[in-house]
């Protein structure tokens, strides 16, 4: 499958870097630094679009905006998406990285390899969201006159814990 990234360009630079034998390690740390970035990007990357569509599941199920197949769909690719990067670039690379300078030689890397199997389990169980069949868990939206009363109600009504009723 054709990704949209240039792997090829990213992966060679990295690897050039990572198997340089520099007495001072400075292409070392180089590549570490970049590939660490790209690492807590991919992660950082991951979680909003966990919670972009934890946004949407909320806003559909109280009402707020209606379904739609098309935000699912999109939804879902770019979480495969993200996989797909994440599995044929990143982590590859982190790998070559690990077999020359050691396991766990980028900060993070661990949790990329969790966040793989966190959006791989998302997907897995995803569902369409729903409406709330309950009432007061929706967003209602009032005219302006509409608005107003309730307004007025609220701010004319007082509260007394002791009358009957409270």
């Amino acid at each position: 499958m054709n990704s949209p990234v240039d792997s090829g360009t990213l992966g060679q630079r990295l690897y050039s870097y990572a198997s340089l034998d520099d007495t001072t390690g400075e292409l070392s740390q180089k590549a570490r630094h970049e590939l660490q970035n790209l690492v807590l990007n991919g992660i950082n990357l991951l979680k909003a679009l966990l919670k972009s569509v934890e946004d949407w599941r909320d806003e559909v199920f109280s009402g707020e905006v209606e379904f739609s197949s098309d935000r699912d769909v999109v939804l879902r690719q770019q979480i495969e998406k993200w996989i797909e990067i994440t599995e044929q670039i990143v982590i590859p690379d982190v790998r070559r990285f690990e077999e020359k300078f050691g396991y766990n030689a980028i900060p993070c890397a661990n949790d990329l390899r969790y966040d793989v199997s966190k959006a791989q389990d998302a997907l897995a169980k995803w569902e369409e969201p729903i409406v709330s069949p309950l009432q007061g868990f929706r967003t209602h939206r009032l005219s302006e006159k509409a608005a107003k009363k309730v307004t007025d109600a609220l701010r004319n009504q007082t509260f007394n814990p002791t009358a009957s009723g409270n």
